[in-house]
């Protein structure tokens, strides 16, 4: 196969690719999954869709197929972050923890920022109890996204301001998958604290997000409920 066949798709492919993702977008797994095979079809290289075909897959539970078509997307373009990263999800979605693991390091070399990635690197070291490599993991995102949020808001304004609807979106899309994430780090990272004993900084980290999103009800009641663990322990100790 000539290279240029290897990146360029052709009209009709990506235009099935196109559909198939709204689809996708619209959580119609099944209907997608279908215009993403007619786009392989066409364009059997078409690294992209194997990948959104795998994340269809994973959604749907069919986890062995989603797994296929993450290989195959890496077979591909063997330094495609998001497929590696999808390919360290389903692994972790199935208990195969060390696997999973694996494959958000390969992430990671590549770049090492990736907060998504650590992220679910820090989940897997919970299912393996090691806290320690947890806690470094959410230690980790709340020192790469320092300002990272702020930044991508401001950028968002920009755009907004001069018209640019789409790329303005893109970016609070961006900003606010850091927020969420960063939230997600802070939970995380107090509920650890919690475990290995250390209640207070635990419950300054749930302050902390809460502070990020003051509305959320999840996090007030994940703090009540730290808080009255708490105090059921004191009880028990006095």
């Amino acid at each position: 196969m000539c290279l240029s066949n290897l990146r360029f798709p052709s009209i009709e492919a990506r235009i099935y690719f196109k559909r198939g993702r709204e689809l996708f977008r619209q959580k119609k797994y099944d209907n997608a999954l279908q215009l993403f095979n007619r786009a392989i079809m066409i364009h059997e290289p078409y690294v992209n869709v194997w990948n959104y075909k795998g994340i269809a897959l994973h959604e749907l539970g069919r986890f062995e197929e989603a797994l296929f078509c993450f290989n195959k997307a890496i077979e591909i373009k063997p330094k495609y972050a998001q497929a590696w990263n999808n390919k360290g999800k389903t692994f972790l979605r199935i208990n195969q923890i060390n696997d999973a693991l694996n494959c958000f390091n390969k992430v990671l070399e590549y770049n090492p920022r990736n907060i998504n990635t650590w992220k679910y690197k820090g989940k897997a070291y919970i299912k393996l109890a090691q806290l320690e490599n947890a806690l470094n993991c959410f230690n980790t995102i709340l020192s790469i996204r320092s300002n990272y949020t702020m930044l991508w808001e401001k950028k968002s304004k920009e755009f907004y301001q001069k018209n640019k609807t789409k790329r303005a979106n893109d970016y609070f899309r961006i900003a606010k998958k850091s927020k969420s994430n960063t939230i997600d780090a802070l939970v995380n990272k107090g509920e650890i604290l919690c475990k290995l004993g250390n209640i207070d900084e635990g419950l300054d980290c749930i302050e902390t997000a809460i502070k990020v999103d003051p509305n959320d009800n999840d996090l007030l009641n994940k703090r009540n409920e730290i808080k009255a663990q708490f105090l059921k322990l004191e009880e028990i100790i006095n």
